[in-house]
């Protein structure tokens, strides 16, 4: 984003001077003691007002009901078979008549909550308690400068939580096939469980006085969040809910899709096989790369609100697995072997890209602040650069100038792009449901660049028109 020498006791101190090493045997600081929790010390900060993002309280209104429609009409066209659309000859009681057969296989049952609310469960459990390196993140302005250490324990998690799923699946207490039986029961559960912890954590916040975003309009304070780093004992909710369920779920529900097939089929498609392979070298990335997200803008400046919860509790498991799903219900008999194979090759070159230039970046930031995790077993070949070349800004800031970020300034980006694509590409051309991820994530990823930038020139000013004029290609070079 082999396995990690990592030991509980394993700490690493984030900070300008120091350098750390971790490893299976010996640390050569002394761990920091573990901070205050945010809700302990939070309150209303004031702050200079801020432009709304998103289009103020309209805008996220809109972007609320459209992600249920997202999440629904999805299941209508897949499982389903149904347009999620209304035809021009249909009146509105009979679509809403056909809509409601529909969706009546996505009724919340009490399977569906078991396997849901169980690998929330797991995967929080595991967050909380397996070993790992603790990495201090930034210094927060709601503790008042102070910085937050986090359990980055993503190996000894995805490790784990594959090990027990395989034991359960051999062992026939739970095939991996049902999470596809109980497909719609788990959409509903997750859309239940984003929608109430993104109201609960605003209600309790705002009645205990510990939100640190009040504009006076609740529905977009809820929306964009108003706690930064909210913690339940051990368990940071917010790295747990952006590295662990997301990417794990999505894996999980592919795998299940793989297995449903084979059950039925005798065979697992190698257009099906491209998805498990695609989304295990996604979860994969997250979970190795685990210990350079404290420092990131997600983690320290991102509020945990509704846009948060949601697609990170249901949005994202629930509609990046499109074509997966969408290919356990069709059949792909006519697609030539050697498209396929370029599929395949697309993906594998742009996840190469992907991780290295994520590698080279993050540990990049880590190694000047002086912070080693020994995670070599995970790295692929030029994922840590070394005495790499950067520019030193007026404020202190340094910007890299080498690997990858030599050539563009946002070639993970452009890789990202690259694996979404392939995603759809695999499924053909016959319908444009498994391509609704890089429908969803291109334009996306577009507006996320754009505002990195807007951001950076603020920030760097006349020396960010330095870096942009040595490096002047955003994400692929030669083109844009």
């Amino acid at each position: 984003m082999g396995n990690a020498k990592i030991t509980p006791t394993s700490t690493v101190s984030v900070t300008p001077t120091s350098t750390v090493s971790v490893s299976s045997q010996t640390t050569t600081s002394k761990a920091s003691p573990p901070q205050a929790m945010p809700h302990q010390t939070m309150r209303v900060i004031p702050k200079p007002e801020e432009p709304d993002e998103f289009g103020g309280p309209v805008g996220v209104a809109v972007i609320i009901l459209l992600s249920h429609c997202v999440v629904y009409g999805l299941y209508l066209s897949i499982e389903a078979s149904t347009s999620p659309f209304k035809s021009c000859d249909e009146t509105w009681l009979s679509y809403a008549s056909r809509a409601r057969r529909g969706l009546a296989g996505a009724a919340p049952t009490a399977t569906g909550f078991c396997l849901y609310a169980g690998f929330l469960a797991a995967t929080a459990l595991l967050s909380a308690f397996c070993p790992g390196a603790t990495v201090r993140g930034r210094p927060l302005p709601s503790l008042k400068g102070r910085a937050l250490t986090y359990n980055c324990n993503g190996p000894a998690v995805w490790v784990a939580f594959l090990s027990g799923l395989a034991a359960l699946h051999l062992a026939g207490v739970l095939r991996l096939a049902v999470w596809m039986d109980h497909f719609g029961s788990v959409l509903t559960w997750s859309v239940i469980f984003g929608d109430g912890v993104a109201v609960l954590t605003y209600g309790y916040c705002r009645s205990r006085n510990l939100a640190e975003r009040d504009s006076g309009r609740p529905l977009y304070d809820g929306f964009m969040g108003v706690t930064l780093n909210p913690r339940v004992g051990p368990l940071d909710l917010k790295m747990w809910s952006e590295l662990r369920v997301p990417w794990i779920l999505l894996f999980v529900i592919t795998l299940s899709a793989a297995s449903k097939q084979y059950e039925t089929t005798g065979r697992c498609s190698p257009q099906l096989a491209f998805m498990v392979l695609a989304h295990f070298l996604y979860a994969n990335a997250c979970a190795k790369g685990d210990h350079c997200v404290p420092t990131t803008w997600d983690i320290f400046h991102e509020h945990w609100g509704w846009m948060l919860i949601f697609w990170n509790l249901c949005g994202v498991p629930l509609t990046y697995c499109a074509a997966s799903r969408w290919l356990l219900a069709h059949a792909v008999e006519d697609q030539a072997p050697a498209y396929t194979a370029a599929v395949y090759a697309l993906l594998l070159a742009a996840y190469y890209v992907f991780d290295t230039a994520n590698a080279q970046k993050n540990e990049f930031r880590l190694r000047r602040a002086g912070v080693v995790v020994d995670r070599r077993a995970w790295h692929l070949p030029w994922a840590v650069l070394d005495d790499p070349r950067f520019l030193k800004t007026a404020g202190g800031g340094e910007l890299l100038v080498d690997g990858w970020y030599a050539r563009a300034r946002k070639p993970h980006y452009a890789a990202d792009v690259a694996q979404a694509l392939s995603w759809g590409l695999i499924c053909g051309f016959s319908d444009v449901t498994p391509h609704w991820y890089a429908l969803f994530f291109v334009p996306m990823i577009v507006h996320r660049a754009w505002r990195d930038d807007a951001r950076c020139a603020a920030k760097y000013g006349a020396d960010w028109d330095a870096y942009k004029a040595r490096v002047p290609y955003v994400l692929v070079p030669g083109v844009v």
